[in-house]
């Protein structure tokens, strides 16, 4: 079994990244700038790249960070020359316009906020009140701040807020710093899900699930506050298989269905656009989360059971 300590790095790479980014941007420091990330030049094995192809198309396939450190180095030549050659971008969600963190913040006011008088606090037993008060306690968060919160997304705060915390920062995440790029402007951009339906996700979870969530972040806060260091270490050197043995695991998640819901379901809803874009000549890229590029459950993994040849760039 994984220890809760992991818990927190394995949400936040198969998090939603509209969440991700939502909530991380809220817990930002105002005005807070991020320097440019530069190719990493030197020799390294870098964040894991995969490709398969036809005749006369080309698909890479590169997992992704949604909150980094500003200091992280993680775009190496393999996956600069991926995503220069790419004519076509698949990322998780469009969480860039105006419009959408608009539409996001009300979703989350809507779908993650009670409305009828309810308080978290009435919704956990006196043992996971006590967890999420300690969780709440080392973050200097004040727990009246979460009692509005359904579980589900009181869950995502703490976390996310523990990783902010921590430095790591969504104006570095993969996806952010790609958007930046003058490229994007040539490139199609394509999206697996939208920004909404990333949060509507949790609605379909029981309350049970939520605090199962819920409580698996918070004891991840307390027992190891860096947890997402050794998961970032392992996905910066490529090490795919530290990255399975982490995250591939209910533990990780706090419940089947919380794994189901964030990673294995949404996997095999992705296949058939992956599959698709075979159909498409030229060179396209898929810019996912990593946790949903290792282990047994993995895109990479079901494109393989399917019969394509996925190799490692």
């Amino acid at each position: 079994m994984l220890r809760s300590s992991a818990k927190t790095a394995a949400m936040t790479l198969g998090i939603s990244l509209a969440l991700c980014l939502g909530l991380a941007t809220g817990c930002a420091a105002p005005g807070a700038t991020t320097p440019a990330v530069e190719p990493v030049r030197e020799p390294s094995p870098g964040p894991a790249l995969w490709s398969m192809a036809d005749d006369d198309s080309t698909i890479y396939l590169f997992g992704t960070v949604h909150l980094l450190r500003p200091d992280t180095q993680w775009l190496t030549p393999p996956v600069e020359v991926a995503w220069q050659e790419a004519q076509t971008v698949y990322m998780e969600a469009d969480t860039d316009s105006a419009e959408v963190q608009a539409e996001l913040a009300g979703l989350m006011q809507r779908l993650g906020v009670y409305s009828d008088g309810t308080t978290l606090l009435s919704r956990l037993d006196p043992a996971q009140t006590a967890t999420v008060k300690a969780a709440s306690d080392a973050l200097q968060v004040p727990l009246a701040a979460l009692a509005p919160l359904k579980p589900w997304l009181a869950g995502l705060q703490l976390s996310v807020m523990q990783l902010v915390k921590a430095g790591y920062d969504p104006a570095s995440g993969v996806e952010t710093v790609l958007n930046r790029d003058p490229l994007i402007a040539d490139k199609r951009r394509r999206y697996f899900e939208t920004a909404a339906q990333q949060i509507e996700f949790f609605e379909t979870l029981t309350e049970a699930d939520q605090v199962a969530m819920l409580v698996a972040g918070a004891r991840a806060v307390i027992e190891e506050p860096d947890a997402l260091d050794a998961l970032v270490e392992a996905w910066s050197a490529g090490d795919v298989k530290e990255l399975a043995r982490l995250m591939s695991s209910v533990d990780a998640f706090g419940s089947e269905a919380v794994y189901e819901l964030l990673l294995t379901d949404r996997n095999r809803a992705w296949l058939p656009k992956i599959e698709a874009l075979l159909d498409e000549p030229g060179v396209h890229l898929i810019a996912v989360g990593a946790g949903h590029l290792a282990g047994e459950d993995s895109v990479v993994a079901l494109l393989r059971a399917r019969g394509y040849r996925v190799q490692r760039r």
